[in-house]
């Protein structure tokens, strides 16, 4: 006989939830799969147009953000802060032109 052992978070259809319901794992997750990518483009930024940056910042970030975040809509306000920082460094990135002192 097999032993199930209970688990503090559960991931269903790429949203982490913990026992008792709540994002914070989902959003700290999100978060720092968000600032990966930002560290990753910072690389190439300088050589990047507003319109090449703006693309990618869509493609690897705020896709990010934009899947499932319906289940956002009564989250404590802790968490969408975490959010919040994500969608500003993104705006930063896109509008910094050439600026080294992103992220």
């Amino acid at each position: 006989m097999d032993v199930i052992l209970p688990s503090h978070h559960v991931c269903l259809l790429g949203v982490v939830t913990s026992a008792d319901l709540g994002l914070e794992e989902h959003s700290s997750n999100v978060s720092a799969t968000c600032f990966h990518h930002f560290y990753q483009l910072r690389h190439v930024r300088r050589s990047l147009s507003t319109e090449s940056a703006t693309t990618l910042v869509h493609a690897f970030v705020t896709s990010q953000i934009d899947y499932c975040n319906a289940v956002f809509v009564e989250a404590l306000k802790s968490v969408t802060n975490k959010l919040q920082r994500v969608l500003n460094v993104a705006a930063r990135m896109v509008m910094a032109r050439g600026s080294s002192t992103v992220v």
